[in-house]
């Protein structure tokens, strides 16, 4: 039997990470609170632990020297052609091995990464060993086992439907914010946690991840179809997310959560 870790990166190099620019409403949201909290500096060493095809690595300052690192050759070799530029470096490797020295790096930008990583403790052991004291980190992930979100509300009735998304998304963890905390409490100071995906924006990407599935070749194949739904639907989408995260951030209705913490 082949072992998790050698079918995930099977999965995730099968994938197309195509590099992306960050223009809807809710990357924006996460996109602010991130450069908020991390503040760089021209004397950091930042990490895109996870970096895909190197969106959140663009917006990271050019005076910076950045490190994006992730497990798929494929989303290196994209993020290099589209992000050409003196100050990042590029690695192919996993996040819960990290190839850097103790103490050398100056923030961690760690964006839908943990929810598909085997040994959760392990990836944040080694993320903080290589940050130095008092380091920044931001980490967006799912919580969709809150108790009080509606992805966990509906799991007794949409189980098999939720855990094929999930499936075809590589998520191989659920977090509560709970657990997040004992994972995260042993060697960071949690500064902020924040929600996204509340009821109405849980509902609205669940039809739209529920659609994609069943008709995904229909979509591709189809340019009317795709652009009304990326025109139209779309804008309504991102902007009902947007609006109920202001008034709901604090609130642990949500499925996401956005945490910065500090390195003890």
């Amino acid at each position: 039997m082949r072992e998790k870790g050698t079918e995930l990166k099977d999965f995730y190099e099968s994938k197309v990470w195509e590099f992306h620019k960050i223009t809807n409403p809710y990357e924006l949201i996460r996109l602010q609170n991130l450069l908020e909290f991390l503040t760089p500096k021209s004397t950091d060493v930042i990490l895109d632990a996870g970096c895909g095809g190197g969106a959140y690595t663009k917006i990271l300052p050019k005076t910076s020297t950045i490190i994006a690192l992730d497990l798929s050759k494929g989303a290196i070799k994209n993020a290099k052609e589209n992000l050409q530029s003196a100050n990042i470096f590029f690695i192919v490797a996993a996040v819960d091995h990290l190839p850097l020295k103790d103490r050398s790096l100056s923030k961690i930008v760690c964006v839908d990464v943990i929810e598909h990583i085997v040994n959760v403790e392990k990836c944040l052991r080694e993320m903080a060993r290589v940050l130095k004291p008092f380091g920044k980190i931001s980490i967006f992930t799912t919580c969709g086992n809150n108790r009080l979100s509606l992805e966990y509300i509906l799991a007794p009735l949409l189980g098999k439907l939720i855990n094929l998304i999930r499936l075809k998304m590589g998520h191989i963890q659920v977090f509560t914010t709970s657990n997040l905390r004992k994972l995260l409490e042993p060697r960071f100071v949690i500064r902020s946690m924040q929600y996204m995906h509340h009821w109405m924006g849980w509902c609205l990407k669940f039809l739209w991840d529920t659609a994609h599935l069943k008709s995904s070749e229909r979509y591709q194949s189809s340019p009317l179809l795709k652009y009304s739904i990326s025109s139209t639907f779309s804008r309504a989408f991102w902007l009902i997310l947007e609006a109920e995260y202001r008034l709901l951030k604090n609130k642990s209705l949500g499925s996401e959560i956005i945490i910065n913490a500090i390195k003890k």
